[in-house]
């Protein structure tokens, strides 16, 4: 896996970061000081870290591939980290950073396509309703989905959609018919096909783009927060819905956190996105930030360490907190 990430570069430090090789795990990477201001950051560049393995050949682990049941990807990711003073600080950069792929997708082609998962990553959002950010984002082109929604009500307190329309886009000026929410009057297992059945169609409608012979959607940025077993959307360790291969959304009918029955699109939907974003803010996050970072994992017990886009780039947000525990 290629590290990269955001200047101004302090240090250099080794951390264990999950290469596309199951030997060996460990390399450079370097950490940006925090920043202060939105003018500082828009001064920062991009700086490849070393990819060069270090010497700790007594942290080799291998897994037979006959024996994988979830195959981690064997290609590798561009990885940029954003290291923030405060959980104020990463909503701050967060904001700058999808404005950014907004005005270039905008220009690009018309349109932005964003997905959004639930929980605290809504509070990462809240900025992007205040200034400047407001008045600069061209909201108009904007085309909102969900990575995953419970199955309940969209008036329910569970609900992803009610969460992020109550905090944020209820506030800014999206065209509520381009906020895609789930149908809440079908069952679990049709929410899920109905879901899927809608992204096909902004796939014909040119919403949504696809590469040619690739069969998944490709979205231009999906954001992401993460449980403390390490799992992202609605897929959990060691789930059969790590597996997939075919489909863009599956029905979950039995969390193990509450409510059970969800809705979540899949590893290869994820891992074609154009860009894919992790937002980790607070100490409750430090303990499986460091394990992400840290050696590879079971196959399918740290479903965030499968999150690995085939052509796209993924950047963590990560306070200070958040980062504790990783050695720099």
């Amino acid at each position: 896996m290629a590290c990269y990430c955001h200047s101004n570069v302090v240090s250099a430090a080794k951390v264990a970061l999950p290469s596309s090789s199951y030997s060996k795990w460990t390399s450079k990477v370097h950490f940006s000081r925090p920043v202060s201001s939105p003018s500082q950051r828009a001064k920062s560049t991009i700086v490849r870290a070393s990819n060069e393995f270090g010497a700790s050949d007594d942290l080799t682990i291998t897994f037979p591939k006959s024996k994988l049941v979830v195959p981690y990807p064997d290609h590798e990711a561009k990885v940029y980290i954003s290291r923030e003073e405060s959980a104020s600080d990463v909503a701050s950069a967060v904001a700058e950073y999808i404005q950014r792929l907004s005005a270039e997708a905008t220009k690009a082609r018309g349109a932005f396509t964003i997905a959004l998962s639930g929980g605290s990553l809504v509070n990462a959002l809240l900025k992007l309703a205040d200034e400047p950010f407001r008045s600069s984002i061209d909201w108009k082109n904007w085309h909102v989905l969900w990575v995953d929604e419970r199955a309940v009500k969209l008036s329910s307190p569970d609900s992803n959609y009610k969460l992020a329309m109550d905090e944020v886009l209820s506030k800014v000026p999206i065209p509520e018919e381009q906020i895609y929410c789930i149908d809440d009057e079908l069952t679990v297992v049709e929410a899920a096909s109905d879901y899927e059945e809608l992204m096909k169609e902004l796939v014909e409608e040119g919403v949504l783009r696809r590469t040619q012979g690739v069969p998944f959607p490709r979205i231009d940025l999906i954001l992401l927060g993460f449980g403390p077993d390490g799992h992202v959307a609605s897929l959990f360790p060691n789930s059969p819905l790590l597996c997939e291969t075919s489909r863009w959304v599956l029905p979950v009918t039995n969390s193990p956190k509450p409510p059970p029955e969800r809705i979540t699109m899949t590893l290869p939907v994820i891992n074609c996105a154009s860009n894919v974003g992790f937002v980790a803010a607070g100490k409750g996050k430090a303990e499986v930030v460091q394990r992400i970072f840290g050696r590879l994992a079971l196959p399918g017990a740290l479903p965030a360490q499968l999150v690995r886009p085939y052509s796209g780039s993924i950047t963590w947000f990560v306070d200070s907190a958040a980062a504790s525990k990783l050695p720099v």
